[in-house]
C-alpha cells in the first residue's frame, strides 16, 4: 500500500509541475469556457463535437472563484468560441484559472494510474501491478499531457489512440471477475466506440458482458 501511495504521489507531483510550468496549449480556453458555460448556463451547444465530462470536472473550481464572467452567445460558432474563450481566460488571472482546471482534469491521470495498478494486481500479482503503476508514473505523455483541459487523455476523440483506452483497465477488471482466460481487443472500431465504451460502464454496475464467439464484445 504505501508503495503505491508513494508512486502515486510522485506521479501527483510531477503533474502538478508540469501544469503550473506549461503556458496555456491551443485549445484549453476553449474547453474551459465550454465546461464554464454547461455549469452557468447548461449550454452543450458549445464546443459541442467533444463530450462534456472532462470540461465539467475541470470547470468544477470556477464554480467557487470570483472573476468576470464570459462573454459568449448561446450556441457560439467554434471560431466565435475560441475568440471568446482567449477573451475570458486573458481579462481574468489566466495563471490561476489555468492551474485550478488542470488540476481538476489531472484526476483522469490519477484515475488511470490506479486502474492500471488495480488491473495488474487483480489478474496477475501485486507486483505486476506495482510495475505497471512505475510505468505509468514516468510514462512522459502522461506527465505532460495528463492535466491538460483536453478531451483526448479521458473523454476521447480518437478511439484508439486517446478515446477509450483509458477504460481498457476497467474492462480488464471485469473481465478478470468474470472469464481469466478471455482477451479484451485494445483497439475497436471507430463506429464501435460508444458501444465499447457503455458496455464497459455497464459491466461495472454488474451487468453481464455478452460475447458473440470471436472475443468482441457485443451488446
Amino acid at each position: 500500500g504505501w508503495v503505491v501511495a508513494i508512486l502515486a504521489s510522485i506521479l501527483a507531483a510531477q503533474i502538478a509541475t508540469v501544469a503550473r510550468g506549461q503556458s496555456q496549449t491551443w485549445d484549453e480556453a476553449y474547453h474551459i469556457l465550454a465546461g464554464y458555460r454547461y455549469w452557468q448556463a447548461e449550454d452543450l451547444g458549445i464546443n459541442s463535437e467533444h463530450p462534456p465530462l472532462v470540461k465539467l470536472l475541470a470547470t468544477v473550481p470556477l464554480l467557487f472563484m470570483q472573476f468576470v464572467p464570459p462573454h459568449a452567445p448561446a450556441g457560439s460558432g467554434k471560431q466565435e468560441g475560441f475568440v471568446d474563450a482567449r477573451q475570458f481566460l486573458y481579462s481574468n488571472d489566466a495563471g490561476r484559472i489555468l492551474l485550478s482546471c488542470r488540476l481538476a482534469a489531472a484526476l483522469f491521470a490519477l484515475l488511470l494510474a490506479f486502474l492500471v495498478f488495480e488491473a495488474g494486481a487483480r489478474m496477475f500479482d501485486p507486483a505486476v501491478g506495482i510495475l505497471a503503476l512505475v510505468l505509468v508514473v514516468f510514462e512522459p505523455n502522461i506527465v505532460a499531457h495528463g492535466s491538460l483541459v483536453d478531451t483526448e487523455h479521458a473523454g476521447g476523440d480518437e478511439p484508439c489512440e486517446h478515446g477509450v483506452l483509458w477504460l481498457n483497465p476497467i474492462v480488464a477488471l471485469q473481465v478478470e471477475d468474470e472469464n481469466r482466460s478471455h482477451q479484451v481487443d485494445q483497439c475497436i472500431d471507430y463506429t464501435g466506440r460508444d458501444q465499447f465504451a457503455a458496455q464497459a460502464v455497464a459491466w461495472n454496475l454488474g451487468f453481464k458482458p455478452l460475447h458473440d464467439g470471436s472475443g468482441k464484445i457485443r451488446m
